[in-house]
């Protein structure tokens, strides 16, 4: 699922779009490849696994870190290398297409 936001599309329908991603894609392991602190607390990360990549916006108790593992708990919930006081939760993502995720990730 490919998902850009054009000023064609209506809001709703955007964040449709990132909670059908968000709740489809619960159940996976994510790798960090990228980590950006945007306010305290708040990042946004750049996430793959297996084949695909996301880009997502999340409220963190720990910075999280390039290589870091983060594994479900619940919706949208997150531990941090499997540490239980290391909690994430997604607030927004969007898949990312091959020519978004080279980019992003040079």
């Amino acid at each position: 699922m490919q998902m850009s936001f054009h000023s064609n599309d209506s809001i709703d329908s955007y964040i449709h779009k990132m909670d059908k991603l968000l709740n489809k894609e619960i159940n996976k392991e994510w790798r960090v490849i990228e980590s950006v602190c945007v306010d305290e607390g708040e990042y946004l990360l750049i996430l793959e696994s297996n084949m695909q990549k996301i880009m997502a916006r999340v409220l963190s108790t720990h910075a999280p870190n390039p290589m870091d593992i983060l594994s479900p708990t619940s919706r949208k919930l997150y531990t941090i290398n499997n540490i239980s006081q290391q909690m994430l939760r997604f607030i927004s993502a969007i898949e990312l297409n091959y020519n978004e995720w080279c980019t992003l990730t040079r």
